[in-house]
C-alpha cells in the first residue's frame, strides 16, 4: 500500500463532500492511503509542519504569504478583522495587521521559508512531491514538480467551471473541477514514477 499526504490550506482539507473531493479521488486512483490533510485558513508553515517523509506522494497546496501561523486559529487579514470580537487571538491578529504587518516582508519571509524547505528538507525526500499555488505563485521549487496554475483560478472562472447551487463544493471546487484536478495530478504522477 502506498501513502499520500496533502499539506496546505482548505484547498486540500478533509471535507464533508469527501466522495467528490480531488484528494479522495487522487488517493483512490493511486491506491494510496491518505495520511494527512490541509487545514482551512492555514498559513504556509502548516504545510511545512505537516510534511511527512514516509508518504510516497505529497501534494502541497501553498497559500498566500499574509496568513499567520497558529496551531488552532486560521489567521488572515479577513478573519482577523471579521472575528476580532469573537476571540482575543483574532483581536490581537487584527491589531498586528493594522499596525505591524508589512506585505513585502511577508512575501520575503515566505520565500525564505520555502527556499529553506525546498533545499534542506525536500532535497532529501525520496517520494514524489507536487507543488501547487493556491492564489498566486511566488516561489519556484527546484525539488519535485511545480504546477503553475493557482487553484483559485479553477473557481474564479465561472464560464469554464460553472458552480451549481445544488452541488456542495469540495475544496472550493465543483464535482467536475475536483475530478479534473484529480485526473491531471494522477497523470503527472504517473509520468514521474
Amino acid at each position: 500500500m502506498k501513502y499520500i499526504n496533502f499539506c496546505g490550506d482548505s484547498f486540500c482539507r478533509h471535507t464533508r463532500a469527501a466522495e467528490i473531493a480531488w484528494t479522495t479521488l487522487l488517493a483512490s486512483k493511486l491506491n494510496a492511503n491518505i495520511i494527512g490533510y490541509g487545514k482551512s485558513g492555514a498559513a504556509h508553515e502548516h504545510a511545512i509542519k505537516t510534511f511527512d517523509s514516509i508518504a510516497d506522494y505529497t501534494v502541497f497546496c501553498w497559500t498566500e504569504p499574509h496568513r499567520l501561523y497558529h496551531i488552532k486559529y486560521p489567521l488572515s487579514i479577513g478573519s482577523a478583522e471579521a472575528d476580532q470580537h469573537k476571540h482575543r487571538i483574532y483581536g490581537a491578529a487584527n491589531v498586528y495587521y493594522k499596525y505591524l504587518h508589512n506585505s513585502n516582508l511577508a512575501i520575503e519571509r515566505q520565500s525564505r521559508d520555502l527556499y529553506w524547505f525546498d533545499n534542506v528538507v525536500l532535497s532529501k525526500y525520496k517520494g514524489l512531491a507536487i507543488h501547487i499555488p493556491c492564489f498566486s505563485k511566488i516561489y519556484k521549487f527546484t525539488n519535485h514538480i511545480n504546477i503553475n496554475t493557482p487553484l483559485n483560478q479553477l473557481r474564479d472562472n465561472p464560464d469554464k467551471f460553472p458552480v451549481s447551487k445544488d452541488i456542495e463544493p469540495a475544496n472550493h471546487m465543483t464535482k467536475q473541477q475536483n475530478a479534473m484536478l484529480a485526473d491531471k495530478l494522477y497523470n503527472i504522477i504517473k509520468q514521474h514514477v
